[in-house]
């Protein structure tokens, strides 16, 4: 119930910014036209590249700026703020958790820019209703949904992860920088997985990046050559990134303790 309240009070508060938050969505959508532009032009009169074809591009970078107010987020940095000015004192003695709380609080702009991104988006859908084709079963529907789940879970983790290295350093931004490289480079962000010589695709594999964009945009395209063993390998890196929260969780509240701050 906590969480709930803070959830629709965080909403309220975004509610009041929501002209801010568009012009963000626009800042955010207009790299992914671009891209898919370029891509478009390297086409050219070809049919597919790599069996990606130019309404395979248009879905995968408006999939990428849209999927980010389900996926994504940024609430690592307030999180890692909240432990260096010391104002997670006042919830070590509640029930609550002040990770989990951030991670609340940031869905309300997730929500209210997904909202307000629709319009946009189907503008965008409309003009090129002639290049965009999704044909997408009721049971790949449901593999989508569990995969944006998934894979937004994963994504909170590692930003969980990345606001408690506060306990030893001075300043998170620089792990959320490098956060970023590596999910653009191994989680398709800037150019789908497909289409990167193998060598990263074989790094790729064995990190958790490509699992929080690159699975579900797969699926929704038809290009997962195994859904149900993507959407596996998601459950398993949420019970490895979980393990190592809660034991850097544990050791960071012990080593703020002792200092007594």
């Amino acid at each position: 119930m906590k969480y709930i309240r803070t959830f629709l009070l965080a909403l309220q508060v975004e509610f009041s910014s929501r002209i801010n938050i568009f012009g963000w969505f626009l800042c955010g959508l207009i790299p992914s036209l671009l891209l898919t532009f370029v891509w478009f032009s390297i086409l050219g009169e070809r049919q597919s590249i790599n069996g990606f074809t130019k309404g395979d591009f248009a879905v995968y970078y408006l999939f990428i700026t849209v999927g980010w107010y389900i996926v994504g987020g940024t609430f690592g940095l307030s999180t890692g703020r909240k432990i260096k000015n010391g104002m997670i004192n006042t919830t070590l003695l509640k029930p609550y958790d002040v990770v989990f709380g951030q991670c609340i609080e940031e869905q309300a702009r997730k929500v209210i820019s997904f909202f307000l991104s629709l319009p946009i988006v189907a503008l965008v859908v409309f003009f090129l209703r002639d290049t965009i084709h999704i044909h997408l079963s009721t049971g790949q529907a449901v593999l989508l949904v569990a995969s944006l789940i998934l894979g937004g879970i994963n994504f909170a983790l590692i930003q969980g992860l990345v606001g408690i290295s506060a306990f030893w350093i001075t300043e998170v931004w620089p792990l959320d920088h490098l956060r970023s490289i590596l999910l653009s480079l191994f989680g398709g962000l800037l150019v789908p997985l497909a289409l990167m010589p193998p060598a990263v695709r074989f790094i790729g594999d064995f990190l958790p990046f490509k699992y929080m964009f690159y699975v579900p945009v797969s699926i929704l395209l038809s290009k997962s050559s195994n859904p149900h063993l993507d959407i596996g390998i998601q459950v398993l890196y949420i019970g490895i990134l979980f393990g190592v929260y809660k034991l850097v969780w544990n050791l960071g509240i012990r080593k703020y303790e002792a200092i007594g701050v």
